[in-house]
């Protein structure tokens, strides 16, 4: 029995003190809404308050009436829950995953536009001690605080208003149908041009029937930190690719921003798609993240937490945009990821004098330097896969080995069609020793 006189909270329109509630073991829960501020700004008061509305009647829904005290507090509502699986911090994950998914599942509509809730999450289990509540309760709104989640404080109204339109477009294609993902093939240079993996591009489905890049849409729900939002769906579409097609590699692409186990709060983020990934290990071993650095990575440590993971479950991990993204060498180097992919501008740049042709030779080089396989993105020709051989790279991608297709099979010529076998290519691939860092 958890005692604990000097709280008091909502259950069922009783109020009652926390020592009347039978819940040993129990986790303490605060959630809090992370663009609290910048929805109050963009769609104002009105939606604040539907927003906390949402949040509370989710958690309502979660969890049982007889199994949490409810707090109201400003910006956010805390929970106490009855705890009954053996492992608090596994529980605690699941918890607090199903109410990002739950929050994340549909926009809140309203006058000014939809929007979304990007929440920020702390857990702690509580103690049979006297005091134990209260502590519970200090380190749960700690993890809050030290996530750095909170507004810039600087908002442009009409960009958060598109951002946030965007995003809600985009999510509602994903899960309707109205989005698909098209194959581009990552191959060897080598004459039998032999298949690393395809790696899966999200396209969306115009008014013309066509389907068209999604960029722009990426690029907002990175700016309002929705990006785990479709970068989760990606990665469950591959998966369900993975388990129809037993023989195939498959790459996703997971912005940078998504890196991390704890985006919205301690085990928060990807607990669902780790469990399933666990239970599968035959789809981990034929999986590649790809993590794209059009933004900033929120935290290296996180990062390389998430990474490290992954590789413990048999996933590979490339770096995309090597050269033109964000991190820095050192950041990539720290992260110690499997494979590096060159940005497709410098194979270009390579093309036109000696200088540009030494940098890239030397931008191979220290790919190579950093992890255990460079892929040259953007080869368009005949020499320009030349080059990239000559300068190193083991694997190449790009329209001259096929344009991204919907069918695997088409988008790589015949000649790349001959699939290596997976079991050498894992035992190339065996992880590389981690270096403890200094300091």
């Amino acid at each position: 029995m958890v005692k604990e006189a000097a709280l008091v909270g909502r259950q069922e329109g009783r109020f009652f003190s926390a020592s009347a509630v039978r819940c040993s073991p129990a986790l303490y829960l605060v959630a809090s809404i992370a663009n609290l501020g910048e929805i109050e700004g963009a769609f104002g008061h009105e939606a604040c308050a539907d927003a906390l509305d949402r949040l509370r009647a989710e958690m309502r829904r979660l969890f049982p009436h007889d199994r949490i005290i409810e707090l109201d507090n400003a910006g956010a509502i805390e929970a106490m829950v009855e705890a009954k699986a053996r492992d608090g911090q596994d529980l605690a994950g699941r918890l607090l995953n199903r109410l990002c998914a739950a929050l994340g599942s549909r926009p809140i509509m309203s006058e000014r536009g939809p929007f979304f809730i990007v929440p920020s999450l702390g857990v702690a289990e509580i103690g049979a001690r006297e005091g134990d509540v209260e502590r519970a309760r200090v380190e749960a709104r700690g993890q809050i605080a030290a996530s750095g989640s909170a507004g810039n404080g600087c908002l442009d109204i009409s960009r958060y208003q598109e951002d946030m339109r965007r995003c809600a477009s985009l999510l509602e294609k994903v899960d309707r149908g109205g989005a698909a993902l098209v194959w581009q093939s990552v191959v060897s240079p080598d004459h039998n041009a032999r298949l690393l993996y395809f790696e899966g591009l999200l396209r969306i489905c115009g008014d013309d029937g066509e389907l068209h890049a999604c960029e722009a849409e990426i690029r907002a729900l990175e700016r309002v930190g929705l990006a785990p939002e479709l970068d989760q769906r990606m990665m469950a579409l591959v998966l369900d690719h993975l388990e129809a097609d037993p023989v195939m590699r498959l790459g996703v692409n997971i912005s940078a921003t998504s890196a991390s186990l704890h985006r919205y709060g301690r085990f928060a983020t990807w607990c669902d798609l780790l469990s399933r990934l666990e239970r599968h290990p035959e789809l981990a071993r034929r999986l590649v993240i790809e993590i794209t650095e059009t933004a900033e990575i929120l935290s290296l440590d996180e990062a390389g937490e998430f990474i490290s993971r992954m590789q413990d479950l048999g996933c590979l991990v490339a770096i995309d945009d090597f050269g033109a993204g964000r991190a820095s060498v050192m950041q990539t180097a720290t992260l110690l990821a499997d494979i590096i992919k060159i940005d497709g501008g410098f194979i270009r740049n390579a093309m036109q004098d000696e200088r540009r042709h030494a940098t890239f030779e030397h931008l191979v080089g220290l790919a190579r330097s950093l992890a255990r396989a460079v892929v040259v993105e953007g080869v368009e020709t005949a020499d320009q896969a030349e080059l990239a051989r000559h300068a190193g790279a083991q694997w190449l991608q790009g329209y001259h080995f096929g344009r991204p297709s919907l069918t695997r099979a088409l988008s790589a010529p015949p000649e790349a069609r001959t699939i290596w076998a997976l079991g050498n290519f894992r035992d190339r691939f065996q992880p590389l020793p981690k270096v403890a860092q200094a300091g």
